[in-house]
């Protein structure tokens, strides 16, 4: 009898384990970070992903992962994961010919031209999509590196397909997660000790506010939205930024990527006593200056005026930008 049972348990066993084997080489579970795919995917979200072996057609319009390209691969600091992958949308494949804004790092180095006075051209440029390959871009087009900067990827750039959102994990946290999205290499932000931007914006109250303005002090530079991770984030904000900046009474300075109405609504609903800039993305250069890639975020610049530390904040905690500044 007791031998039965033993034998019962052992098939048991290697049952769930084959199961389990088998998930997690059909399936992936990854995090997503950074704002490229908004408002389909926030910070945050959870994804199950179908693992793609090439068998199945493409689809456009599908949500897929990749892999980004060997030389931007090359770009990430020493201590990255071993493995980061993107989350873009399909948008064409071979033979296709794509037409869409550049990206607003590439459209500084083109040339303005004017169609009439006072009325600027988008600057819109062509691809034509090559035998096994695709082309990829993020939803969210002002906030996203994508093909529009790398050009058509070879189909083995997809690492799989994304099937649904999954339920908010309690005990997930992104120091742990090895297939973060989203990590855009070093090439692409401001490195440690950069001298900070100057910026001049107004707030919601009218007033203008400079870097200038808190020279010999560290300022905490939280950029925000009106998206639902800010918002958690945003009742904190006081203990957050005595914690990033390791000291108990550092100048604080929010940066609201949209319109007055929506950032003046902000305050209202949180009560925030600090002052908060009103620059929308579409509008003013604060949030590429900085090469700001999601919300919310934070910037800590010393008292000399130079980029100290910057990352992500996640579920009210903040988390470095190990690319820039490892804490």
């Amino acid at each position: 009898m007791l031998q039965i049972t033993f034998l019962l348990l052992l098939v048991i066993v290697f049952i769930a384990g084959f199961i389990f084997l088998l998930f997690r080489t059909i399936f992936l579970v990854i995090t997503v970070e950074g704002a490229s795919m908004l408002p389909l995917l926030q910070h945050g979200d959870r994804l199950l992903v179908l693992r793609h072996f090439g068998i199945r057609q493409l689809r456009k319009g599908e949500v897929v992962i990749i892999k980004p390209p060997a030389e931007i691969q090359k770009g990430f600091a020493s201590g990255e994961p071993a493995q980061v992958y993107y989350v873009k949308r399909l948008v064409a494949l071979a033979g296709e010919t794509v037409t869409d804004t550049l990206p607003v790092s590439l459209q500084a180095k083109m040339p303005v031209t004017r169609e009439a006075e006072g009325q600027v051209e988008p600057r819109l440029k062509s691809w034509q999509v090559p035998a096994k390959h695709i082309f990829v871009c993020g939803d969210n087009r002002q906030n996203s590196l994508d093909s529009r900067t790398w050009g058509p990827l070879p189909q083995r750039s997809i690492v799989g397909i994304m099937l649904r959102k999954l339920a908010p994990s309690r005990n997930a946290t992104y120091a742990k997660v090895s297939t973060r999205l989203e990590a855009v290499p070093s090439a692409n932000f401001l490195p440690p000790g950069t001298p900070a931007p100057a910026f001049s914006a107004a707030t919601v109250n009218g007033e203008i506010c400079e870097l200038a303005t808190y020279a010999g002090k560290p300022l905490v530079l939280f950029f925000i939205a009106s998206e639902r991770l800010s918002r958690l984030f945003i009742p904190n904000y006081a203990t957050l930024a005595r914690q990033i900046a390791g000291q108990s009474n550092p100048a604080i300075l929010f940066a609201c990527g949209v319109e007055l109405a929506q950032a003046q609504a902000l305050v209202e609903e949180f009560q925030i006593e600090v002052p908060v800039l009103v620059t929308p993305r579409a509008t003013h250069s604060l949030f590429h200056d900085y090469k700001i890639i999601g919300t919310p975020c934070y910037c800590l610049i010393d008292a000399q005026g130079r980029l100290k530390r910057d990352g992500f904040l996640s579920s009210g905690s903040p988390q470095p930008n190990r690319r820039l500044s490892p804490i």
